[in-house]
């Protein structure tokens, strides 16, 4: 059975398309497939088909716009779970699955400097598309789901462009770049791939003339002039600069990426902030991403860093700042710049010994790059302000579990735990789908368990998937039968241990002996008076160390004056402090 909602919502079946129903149950059936397999609630199915404006029976109505799907041949594909319902398919059976299969196809093969495999990739991808998504369905949430699905493709065609640019099949690409402009006449990047191209087909008049088609369309409908990335490209087409004509023979660019993670799940909203604005240099440069140990930042930086390379093609530099690395101090800015400095070409004996003059050098070098930099676990500002290049034509993404001040246009992104949906996609990544069907309840207890910490929902799922013979509810069982049902996730999994004991090695011998205070009171919350009690400090004080703690990212403040542990933190804690 196939899904498709990249164009009108279509079901097929051996060759056979199948009558999905009246507008109810379409609108429904599109909110499932857009679920991408996670349960979605009959709240959302509401909100789905009478866009906030339900009547009274609607959730009976939607139970029997669901009936009625099951009676026709997709039957079984839609399952009842929990508060709501899900769509059983895999990725080969929904075409907008299948397109971000594609696009991170593309991504690893422009991490394997496989250009051509790339290509192929995104092409398939774009070959998906029948026309606007859902076209037909209406509904603001479909509409919604419309719109980014058409963003990705949007950045799905820009890639493509790109890559076909620097396999050097410019005139393969220029009537698909210019239907792209004419439906997208702001898209500052299209519109200097179009000019690209046009200048290495020797068409240079109609290139330049690209330019002001978009710089009037910029100035008519936001009242701006192109941004300093299209205003340069444009200067070079004038003055016919060589280096935009293409070179078969280029140096393939450094990428120090790490390998991005195949269970990658959730963050669609961070991922949105970090990729949207990735555009013309008129994004905040810096993004800050924070969050507690084991809340998966690197792992979204990563991932972020891997979709955006391909508009960063003077390379992707990474550096491991060693905030947190056991048995190992963090690396001084000294030499995280000769590291950087190293990294786009500069030899030793070209590299100055002072910290300032490794900075000046630096931003030089920068100025005039397109680069990608992921700053990872970094400890403070201080090791972070002189790693900063000066052009906005980069892009800085920092990990860190200290909240930071004092570093100015910097993007902040604070990662939470992952929601129910998420974690229990994340731990089927890992265990298969199949096991999580079967055991869904045991499977919603596990991530209870973990409190929605990624790190430990793959410690869990690791155990499980190197013990085939263990059911879930096994594991649940071994779980809760530890002190408070979390301990066997502290004590027994050395990464979630670790992790935690790095961010208390880090504290001052005064904010370690707080730390363990607080861990000795019963419950997960406590006010800044009963603090200041339980460690014989003045009110003002303790207000001092509970507010640097939550910069930590080791409590969390719900209310202002009232603080609290993440499970596994407290059980962590907890130990500790008995020891």
């Amino acid at each position: 059975m196939e899904f498709r909602i990249l164009g009108p919502l279509e079901v097929w079946e051996a060759g056979q398309q199948i009558a999905v129903g009246g507008p109810k149950q379409r609108r429904v059936l599109a909110a499932l497939i857009l679920g991408r397999g996670r349960v979605v609630p009959i709240q959302r199915l509401v909100d789905a088909v009478w866009d906030g404006k339900p009547p009274s029976t609607a959730r009976k109505q939607v139970q029997n716009a669901v009936s009625a799907l099951r009676q026709t041949a997709i039957g079984t594909a839609v399952i009842a779970q929990g508060p709501g319902y899900a769509i059983c398919a895999g990725i080969e059976q929904v075409d907008a699955w299948q397109f971000e299969e594609c696009l991170t196809l593309a991504g690893a093969s422009r991490a394997d400097r496989d250009l051509a495999g790339a290509a192929e990739a995104l092409q398939a991808g774009l070959m998906l598309w029948r026309g606007p998504v859902l076209a037909g369905v209406g509904g603001a949430v479909a509409s919604a789901a419309a719109a980014q699905l058409e963003e990705r493709r949007l950045a799905a065609i820009t890639e493509w462009a790109e890559v076909k640019l620097a396999l050097g099949r410019h005139a393969e690409v220029v009537d698909e770049i210019t239907a792209a402009v004419e439906a997208n006449p702001l898209s500052e990047p299209l519109a200097g791939l179009l000019m690209i191209a046009l200048y290495r087909c020797g068409r240079t008049a109609d290139s330049l003339v690209r330019y002001h088609r978009v710089r009037r369309a910029l100035i008519d409908e936001l009242g701006i002039e192109p941004g300093p990335e299209l205003l340069r490209l444009y200067e070079r087409i004038l003055i016919s600069d060589p280096a935009l004509r293409h070179h078969a023979a280029a140096p393939a660019r450094r990428n120090d990426l790490p390998r991005d993670l195949p269970h990658f799940a959730g963050r669609t909203t961070e991922l949105g902030r970090l990729t949207s604005g990735a555009d013309a240099g008129r994004a905040p440069a810096i993004h800050a991403i924070y969050g507690m140990a084991g809340i998966g930042k690197t792992a979204l930086a990563v991932h972020a860093a891997h979709r955006l390379a391909v508009r960063y093609l003077d390379g992707q530099l990474f550096v491991n700042l060693h905030g947190h690395t056991p048995d190992r101090s963090p690396l001084a800015p000294e030499a995280a710049l000769d590291l950087l400095l190293h990294a786009v070409g500069l030899p030793e004996s070209k590299i100055p010994k002072g910290i300032d003059e490794k900075a000046a050098l630096w931003r030089a070098e920068t100025a005039k790059r397109r680069l990608l930099i992921l700053l990872d676990d970094a400890l403070s500002a201080a090791q972070v302000r002189p790693l900063l290049p000066g052009s906005a034509m980069c892009l800085v993404l920092i990990t860190s579990r200290r909240r930071f001040t004092g570093l100015d246009g910097v993007e902040v992104l604070s990662l939470d735990v992952l929601n129910e949906a998420d974690a229990i996609s994340l731990f089927a990544g890992i265990v298969g789908i199949d096991r999580v069907q079967q055991e869904r309840d045991a499977v919603v207890e596990v991530t209870r368990l973990c409190g929605g910490l990624p790190l430990a929902l793959k410690a869990v799922a690791m155990r499980l998937r190197n013990r085939p013979s263990w059911p879930v509810e096994h594991l649940v069982e071994r779980l809760q039968d530890q002190i408070g049902g979390n301990a066997l996730l502290v004590a027994g999994d050395d990464g979630v241990a670790t992790a935690f004991a790095q961010s208390c090695q880090r504290m001052s011998p005064e904010q370690q002996r707080f730390f363990h205070l607080l861990g000795l009171q019963a419950g997960s919350d406590i006010d800044a008076h009963a603090a200041a009690a339980l460690a014989g400090l003045s009110l003002a004080r303790a207000e001092v160390l509970l507010e640097t703690l939550c910069d930590m990212h080791l409590l969390t403040q719900q209310v202002p004056g009232r603080y609290r542990f993440h499970d596994l933190v407290r059980a962590h804690v907890h130990a500790c402090a008995c020891l």
